[in-house]
């Protein structure tokens, strides 16, 4: 998918912010570069509040797993917590995130919430899970991966 212009907000699904956590993480030059990019152009994110339970539980267990050094992750928290993060929690994206779960069987409401957020808003969903990329694209065209979304824009 391609933009006439730069979105002014995004909604980005915690797996990218997990992916740029590490070297050892799937899709981590691709998360880190999408974030860092976004970053730069001061771009808003847009997220439902159940994104700060879902990174700081993985930043928990991996200083639990000494996964990663202390220095790496007051690094990592330090991206996360600059980043213009702006929590969504209204009860129309809680009742719009229950249709869509319902709609794909789902007991889980966790990626329903992410899509509700970006299609209330009409703004671009960045993930790297395979299944909220189906899932989100047969109801919401602006789901997309970081890399996707950056291709938009960088030359390649």
């Amino acid at each position: 998918m391609t933009f006439a212009t730069l979105p002014e907000s995004v909604c980005v699904d915690a797996n990218v912010f997990i992916a740029a956590f590490g070297p050892q993480e799937a899709f981590h030059e691709e998360a880190s570069e999408f974030l860092v990019w976004m970053k730069e152009r001061q771009v808003f994110f847009f997220e439902p509040d159940v994104v700060i339970f879902e990174v700081s539980s993985v930043l928990h267990r991996k200083a639990l797993e000494e996964a990663g050094s202390s220095s790496e992750t007051r690094q990592l928290l330090r991206l996360f917590f600059g980043l213009p993060l702006l929590l969504q929690w209204q009860e129309d994206i809680f009742l719009k995130a229950i249709a869509h779960a319902k709609k794909a069987s789902s007991r889980s409401i966790s990626d329903s919430l992410y899509l509700a957020v970006a299609e209330s808003r009409g703004i671009p969903l960045v993930t790297l899970d395979d299944q909220l990329l189906r899932r989100g694209r047969a109801s919401y065209r602006k789901v997309m991966t970081p890399r996707t979304f950056l291709d938009g824009f960088l030359p390649r």
